[in-house]
């Protein structure tokens, strides 16, 4: 997330990635990423946003349906992280 065009909607970005990190499966992915950086959380907002970014893009401009286990889920899963299911 570059500081790159308007501010309010990375401002509006940022509080819904807070308050996705207090449920799953995302508060799960939160804290994995906090363990592995040193216990900054900062990085780890950084990449919800980012992931929250491509989402809302696909739901726009695609039409697909929201799932954010797909989004957070893990490796081993591939393929898009949104279903075509309207």
């Amino acid at each position: 997330i570059t500081k790159r065009g308007f501010a309010a909607p990375r401002f509006w970005m940022y509080l819904a990635a807070m308050r996705w990190t207090k449920s799953e499966p995302v508060a799960s992915w939160y804290q994995r990423k906090k363990e592995k950086d040193g216990g900054y959380g900062s990085r780890a907002l950084i990449g919800i946003m980012r992931r929250l970014g491509l989402a809302v893009h696909a739901v726009g401009a695609d039409g697909l349906a929201f799932e954010a286990s797909r989004l957070f889920g893990g490796r081993n899963k591939k393929g898009r992280c949104l279903t075509t299911e309207a």
